[in-house]
């Protein structure tokens, strides 16, 4: 089964989580930059540093939100 992953833009460096099966072309919604590209299962990433990101309820999430804060 997918998972979703967060992708850093190569370009402008926003951050955005994608599926990690994703069946489109994916673009950066700051930049429009190509993020992703379906290759028939899971896509090809091509932004970069991609990290898994813990499934809704995990009590993992609390020590994601430390490591990636909310901006602004």
């Amino acid at each position: 089964s997918g998972k979703f992953l967060r992708v850093s833009c190569t370009d402008c460096g926003h951050e955005t989580i994608l599926f990690d099966r994703a069946s489109t072309s994916i673009s950066c919604s700051i930049c429009g930059s190509t993020l992703a590209i379906p290759a028939g299962g899971k896509a090809n990433f091509v932004g970069s540093t991609v990290v898994d990101v813990p499934n809704e309820g995990d009590n993992r999430m609390s020590e994601a939100e430390e490591i990636w804060p909310e901006e602004g």
